[in-house]
């Protein structure tokens, strides 16, 4: 079948008859699978863009929009179908255009794309120079449109979508590989640092005593004085803070004997 030109269409749009993505496909007829040709080309609509949300983004006196678009259209493809009318500077695929949205957004949002189009989505082509748009009634040429290699659909396409999303099993055991070697380095760092800690400085290493899965030194357990010293750090400090508390604790005592002779002394007994 002979490439046939671009026909104008009422309002300033034209379409083009574009080969069809696949040459055969399969059906599912009584339980039997049959494989059918597809001869039917694809007629793309397109048409000077008449105005922009964002300027920046598409300027309209240099962007073709282009709609009824193959659900496996590419931005590869528009490209090479209006090659022939000029430099093409970009394709934009990206239904969420407002004011704003930037070129690197939306150059970003075109190239991550993996769905399918839809009926009602629309492809943006900027070319570099506004004297393009002069020829997109003559010079789009359908032979130019590549035919690319078909996407999956249905649950293939989910599936290859679920795939493409996710990491390979090869990559999560390299990644959690590294994750454990990296926290194995660290710890060892660590008790490395811990076991340098516990020598002092004449050479003696502090041994310490695990009581409940936490390894706590002696020193850390001691009672500092506001000198920073241990006050029970001999058995005679020991016995000398003894006896200071029961001095205190009779001191105590003799001064409250005191006060309840006292009180005795001045209390008043009137039976009558």
């Amino acid at each position: 079948m002979s490439a046939q030109p671009p026909s104008t269409l009422p309002g300033g749009s034209f379409t083009i008859a574009v080969p069809a993505t696949r040459a055969s496909a399969v059906h599912l007829l009584n339980q039997q699978q049959h494989t059918v040709p597809v001869p039917t080309p694809h007629h793309l609509l397109y048409r000077r863009l008449p105005a922009s949300i964002n300027d920046l983004v598409l300027p309209v006196t240099k962007t073709v929009a282009v709609t009824n678009l193959p659900g496996d259209a590419s931005p590869a493809q528009l490209q090479a179908l209006f090659a022939t009318v000029g430099a093409v500077d970009r394709v934009v695929m990206f239904n969420g255009l407002d004011a704003k949205t930037t070129r690197a957004d939306a150059t970003a949002a075109t190239e991550a794309r993996t769905e399918m189009l839809d009926a009602t989505d629309t492809a943006y082509v900027v070319f570099k120079k506004p004297t393009a748009l002069a020829r997109i009634g003559t010079s789009v040429a359908a032979e130019s449109w590549p035919v690319g290699k078909h996407v999956k659909r249905g649950l293939k396409h989910y599936m290859a979508a679920h795939d493409a999303h996710r990491p390979d099993r090869a990559s999560v055991r390299d990644t959690a590989t590294a994750i454990v070697a990296e926290y194995d380095a660290r710890k060892a760092a660590e008790d490395t640092y811990e076991r340098a800690k516990t020598v002092d400085a004449d050479g003696f290493i502090l041994v310490t005593r695990k009581r409940g899965g936490n390894a706590l030194p002696s020193a850390a357990r001691a009672k500092p004085t506001e000198a920073g010293m241990q006050r029970d750090f001999y058995r005679f400090q020991l016995r000398e803070e003894k006896r200071s508390q029961l001095a205190a604790i009779r001191e105590k005592f003799a001064m409250d004997k005191l006060k309840l002779e006292d009180m005795k002394k001045n209390r008043r007994f009137k039976p009558y």
